[in-house]
């Protein structure tokens, strides 16, 4: 409630940044004490002058409320976290080639949607291929995609290959072309992404005039196809699926794994 909550857009934009280092790295169902987010939105509770106290609810898939955990802002946290851990962290055999995540309960726009990249993303095997199942209600929102008018896709999926890439989008943010501090985090972590695997997403409410200005990932409208392409990729022979109904906010546990704590 402090971090983001109330905190100023500057300490807003550089809390995503901490979201999307120079190694792809998975946030979701780490431990607190090993989340650099994590550790960082803690903190901010140390620098008010007086007393806090958190109150924060557990909710399950269909957002009821499983238990509520009141008290000190970093133990009553981790305590949640705990819980949370055994409702939406999935133990899995191994990595998939192919995982469908849907966007469910982040269902609104894009900006919400696209949660459901960041925990099923590392249950896919690298060359593997991430379906992103996202309703998108209200389409983009107030999202503003990065690029103004159509690019090939060829090219910049090629161009976030090159070394020093991530320095160029920085500058750009800093002269003020378009990319505002969070809409740089997005498209860092969607460079790092489409390095790791082909990203197709499935939004019956986002046009090809907007998809056109997201170049990193493939769009369709219909499962169906996505599907097709997913197997394209992938060849033929037997091919590991999973399935995260609720991607926006589950995540894996993969052999050797643990838990949050």
């Amino acid at each position: 409630m402090l971090v983001p909550g109330v905190a100023s857009a500057r300490c807003i934009a550089a809390m995503h940044v901490l979201g999307s280092p120079r190694k792809l790295v998975r946030l979701a169902g780490r431990a607190p004490a090993e989340n650099p987010m994590r550790r960082a939105i803690d903190a901010a509770a140390g620098l008010m002058p007086s007393e806090v106290m958190t109150f924060n609810a557990v909710l399950n898939a269909d957002l009821n409320v499983v238990r509520a955990f009141a008290g000190d802002p970093v133990e009553a946290h981790a305590a949640a976290a705990g819980l949370a851990a055994g409702i939406y962290g999935l133990d899995l055999p191994g990595l998939a080639d192919v995982v469908i995540s849907g966007s469910r309960p982040m269902d609104r726009d894009w900006r919400q949607g696209v949660k459901c990249f960041g925990g099923p993303l590392f249950a896919v095997r690298p060359g593997g291929v991430l379906v992103a199942a996202m309703r998108c209600l209200e389409g983009l929102g107030d999202y503003r995609p990065p690029f103004y008018r159509p690019l090939p896709r060829w090219l910049v999926r090629a161009a976030a290959r090159i070394p020093g890439m991530r320095g160029l989008l920085g500058l750009l943010a800093r002269r003020g072309k378009g990319l505002d501090p969070e809409n740089l985090h997005m498209v860092l972590y969607a460079l790092q992404m489409v390095r790791r695997c082909r990203v197709i997403v499935c939004a019956p409410s986002i046009g090809r005039e907007a998809s056109a200005l997201m170049p990193l990932f493939d769009f369709t409208q219909d499962m169906g196809e996505a599907l097709a392409a997913a197997a394209a990729h992938v060849g033929r022979g037997k091919a590991r699926l999973t399935v995260f109904p609720y991607g926006a906010v589950s995540y894996p546990i993969l052999p050797g794994e643990e838990e949050a704590q």
